[in-house]
């Protein structure tokens, strides 16, 4: 018996997300759950041999969407130093003098 599940990705970030750097992400994750994976655009076929097969690439894909949301808040939360080469000085002069 064969095993179908199409996903809707939100948006070409997390699409990008998914196939990886060549597609090498897309490649790991059927190496990994022995599924098969078709993007296509937003859409994610996944066709795999067994349920198990099936829910770890599921798991896998949704991993992938998770850490680029979780990626994306850390990057956007970061607050940049107001005076970086001043506070590098500092630093510098902290460790250099230190007692």
């Amino acid at each position: 018996m064969v095993y179908n599940q199409f996903l809707a990705l939100p948006n070409d970030e997390a699409r990008a997300r998914l196939l990886g750097k060549e597609g090498k992400k897309c490649r790991d994750i059927e190496a990994v759950s022995g599924a098969c994976l078709v993007i296509d655009g937003l859409r994610v076929g996944i066709c795999a041999p067994s349920k198990t097969s099936l829910d770890l690439a599921l798991q896998l894909v949704m991993k992938s969407e998770a850490h680029r949301l979780a990626a994306r808040k850390v990057i956007l939360d970061r607050q940049k130093p107001v005076h970086a080469l001043k506070s590098d000085l500092l630093l510098a002069a902290y460790y250099t003098i230190q007692k």
